[in-house]
C-alpha cells in the first residue's frame, strides 16, 4: 500500500482490494492488439516483435507423448522475461480507464484498492460495480479474459 492507503487507514475508512485473476493471461496476449498498443502508445518500431510473436508454433508433452505441432497467433511464450514486458506493455493502460481508483500491476497479477468513508459503504459498493464493469469492457476490447471465480 501506499501512503495514501495508509491516510485512509488513519483517517477511519474504508480500503478494499479488489484482485483480479485473468484466465490464461500469457496464453491470451493477442498479437496484433499489442503491436498496436506498442507502435501508436509508446511509439515504438515493432518490427523486431513482430517477427518474434508471428509464425509460433506450439506443442504439449505429457508422459513422453509429444502432440503435433500447431502455429498460434496468439499468446506469448511463458518462462522468458520478454513476455512479462510485453504482457505488462498490453496491461498498462488498464488504470487509466478507472478514475481515482489506485492499481497495483505486476506481469498478470492486478490488484485495485477502492476507498471510502464507513458510514457510506452503499457508495463503496457501487464503485466496485463500476470498477468491475469498466475492467470487464477492458477484458473485451483487448481479448482477456476475467476468472470471475478467482477474482
Amino acid at each position: 500500500m501506499t501512503l495514501t492507503e495508509y491516510s485512509e487507514i488513519d483517517q477511519g475508512n474504508i480500503c478494499l482490494l479488489v484482485s483480479l485473476d485473468l484466465s490464461k493471461a500469457f496464453h491470451k496476449v493477442n498479437h496484433d492488439i499489442l503491436l498496436h498498443k506498442m507502435s501508436s502508445w509508446y511509439n515504438m518500431d515493432v518490427s523486431w516483435f513482430k517477427s518474434y510473436l508471428r509464425n509460433r508454433s506450439q506443442y504439449v508433452q505429457h508422459n513422453n507423448e509429444t502432440s503435433t505441432p500447431g502455429k498460434t497467433d496468439i499468446g506469448v511464450p511463458q518462462g522468458v522475461i520478454l513476455s512479462c514486458i510485453l504482457f505488462a506493455l498490453l496491461l498498462n493502460d488498464l488504470p487509466y480507464h478507472l478514475k481515482k481508483i489506485f492499481a497495483l500491476l505486476f506481469a498478470d497479477d492486478s490488484n485495485f484498492v477502492i476507498t471510502g468513508n464507513h458510514n457510506t459503504i452503499l457508495k463503496i459498493l457501487k464503485k466496485i460495480k463500476t470498477t468491475m464493469e469498466i475492467i470487464i469492457e477492458w477484458m473485451n476490447l483487448n481479448r482477456m479474459q476475467l476468472n470471475v471465480n478467482k477474482t
